[in-house]
């Protein structure tokens, strides 16, 4: 009866203190909110606020989604998009500017006379065209470039001095030659002592009086009456 008596006692004792112990106010122990969770006390499990929610930092090309709170990811990195190399920069990520191995350098062709000198992949240029050298018009060929032999303008043109009987005609500029000598051409001349006879404008040669039926041989004979002439070339008797 008596130990019935004290276990009663002591139940009672404990219930008393687990009583005043619910009943009494929590001293709170409280961990901070996170992205998925709210302030929350580690004693009692009371909860305070809301989550924090994530702050998102865009996925890029080598990371995905990023929490900048909590670090936890979602989805997956963009991956780059690469623009291709040129002759100055090398093979680089249009959204992270991160750049893969060199650049192609350039492909040049020297300059010529109208153009500087040129890359042949990207058409970039460096320095100045060269210039023409031109070598002068002529009669027969328009003024031309010694380097490149470009053509430019119109020939001079021939300015012709007409045949006579000692030379061909012949261009005064550049002493070209067409075709053969021409006959005489003659002018009377008259001398004291009432006389007068014909004589070659060019080359004052006395215009023959006598001819060789056969061939050209000529003669100019001063003398009347005379005869018994033979012709020194073709023997042919002229007189």
């Amino acid at each position: 009866m008596r130990i019935k008596s004290t276990l009663l006692s002591v139940l009672t004792a404990v219930i008393v203190i687990i009583l005043i112990i619910l009943l009494m106010p929590c001293d709170h122990l409280w961990i901070d909110a996170t992205c998925t969770a709210a302030k929350t006390c580690s004693k009692c499990q009371e909860i305070e606020g809301e989550p924090l929610g994530h702050n998102w930092a865009e996925a890029a090309c080598e990371t995905p989604k990023t929490c900048s709170l909590c670090r936890e990811t979602e989805g997956v990195p963009l991956g780059h998009s690469w623009d291709e190399a040129t002759c100055e920069t090398p093979k680089t990520c249009s959204l992270c500017r991160e750049t893969e191995g060199v650049p192609f350098g350039h492909g040049w062709s020297d300059a010529t006379c109208e153009t500087a000198k040129t890359c042949m992949l990207c058409q970039k240029t460096d320095g100045d065209p060269l210039g023409h050298n031109w070598k002068e018009a002529n009669c027969e060929s328009p003024r031309v470039c010694e380097i490149c032999r470009k053509e430019d303008g119109e020939p001079l043109g021939h300015n012709w001095k007409k045949a006579t009987c000692q030379r061909p005609k012949t261009c005064s500029v550049c002493k070209k030659t067409d075709g053969s000598v021409s006959a005489h051409e003659y002018e009377r001349r008259d001398f004291e002592g009432g006389f007068s006879h014909n004589f070659c404008i060019y080359c004052d040669k006395l215009e023959p009086n006598v001819y060789c039926p056969q061939c050209d041989w000529a003669i100019f004979i001063t003398g009347v009456g005379i005869d018994g002439i033979t012709c020194p070339e073709c023997g042919c008797k002229v007189l």
